[in-house]
């Protein structure tokens, strides 16, 4: 036990002050220890009861102990003493550093009642959302009933678009964050891009057409074993609204036993030149600037039937946002009597 109450008078002497001042430093760095409370105690004092193992830690509030926790001297272990769960304090709670509030409303009008609730829809103000349900067409988001804002995410390009269930689906959780003017969902599904058309068999017209997404940043022509009837080169054009058949910068060169070159200016060519060419092989379009529809292209394709290649490369600048393909001939008149051709694009 240490505990010692420093009554000191003015009749003292200098040794017996020195003595007190001993006694009271070691009640001090003792954490007044003892086996019942200090009768000198005030309200928050911190004692130590050492009457037994482990030790209890008490703070005296003006009526009565209270367990701060226990230490065991032999182990050195402090254990705290909870009474009761946790309670998450506010800024956890509007931080979401704790919890995910889960949405509820319609797969168009989303609602998130949180807790607590906001009175504004804050700039830089973010949840961590759970959906209850998939996005519809263009979702709105109201939490703590303020005026609906549209539900967005940032596309690859950063430019904002509407959640849809590509970027969410039910039970899909992340982050939502008000920036002023919409909530933007951080957290959205990464899917694979890419997007593979239905396959065409290339066995009659002059023209084959795909339709391709205004949002596409790249493109892939696919040739497997591709022949026409006639002696005209194959060529890719594309579009925007109508297809583009002016404009084209670029060339091909055919690989064999000797190298020849032609140039292009009515689409992508491949320079073959022989009925019967059976083609296999890939063109690549990739979106060069979106301010100007700049669109650049690159591919290799080969015959099965001989042992030529033919590389081409080019570029040309649309009216609008790309939103067709067409594979067709130099001509325009020779007919496809082989083969399959199909696209894919990316996002």
């Amino acid at each position: 036990m240490s505990q010692y109450d420093m009554a000191i008078a003015g009749t003292n002497s200098g040794t017996e002050l020195v003595a007190a001042l001993g006694s009271w430093e070691a009640a001090l760095l003792s954490c007044h220890s003892g086996s019942t409370r200090p009768s000198y105690s005030v309200a928050k004092t911190i004692w130590v009861n050492d009457a037994t193992i482990p030790w209890v830690v008490n703070m005296y509030d003006g009526a009565s102990d209270v367990s701060i926790g226990t230490v065991n001297p032999t182990t050195g272990a402090f254990t705290p003493s909870i009474t009761t769960t946790p309670t998450i304090v506010k800024t956890d709670s509007q931080l979401q550093t704790a919890v995910a509030f889960t949405t509820a409303g319609s797969s168009t009008a989303y609602t998130l009642t949180p807790s607590p609730a906001i009175a504004t829809n804050a700039a830089n103000t973010m949840f961590f959302v759970s959906f209850h349900t998939s996005p519809g067409t263009n979702p709105t988001l109201s939490v703590s009933g303020q005026t609906p804002l549209n539900l967005k995410y940032r596309d690859v390009n950063g430019t904002k678009e509407s959640v849809t269930s590509s970027q969410a689906i039910t039970g899909w959780s992340g982050r939502v964050i008000c920036d002023g003017t919409d909530w933007v969902l951080l957290d959205i599904i990464k899917p694979f891009n890419c997007t593979l058309s239905t396959a065409v068999a290339a066995t009659t017209g002059a023209a084959i057409d795909f339709s391709i997404p205004t949002t596409a940043r790249r493109v892939t022509i696919n040739f497997v074993g591709v022949s026409t009837g006639g002696t005209s080169n194959p060529l890719i054009q594309i579009g925007s609204g109508s297809v583009t058949t002016t404009g084209y910068l670029g060339a091909s060169s055919q690989i064999s036993s000797a190298v020849t070159t032609a140039n292009y200016t009515t689409g992508f060519g491949l320079l073959y030149g022989s009925a019967a060419s059976v083609i296999h092989g890939s063109v690549v379009l990739s979106l060069e600037n979106s301010a100007s529809n700049t669109w650049v292209a690159n591919g290799i394709t080969s015959k099965s039937d001989a042992a030529i290649s033919a590389i081409t490369s080019g570029s040309v600048s649309l009216a609008g946002a790309i939103d067709r393909v067409r594979i067709t001939t130099v001509g325009g008149t020779d007919v496809f009597d082989l083969g399959e051709i199909n696209v894919s694009w990316e996002i």
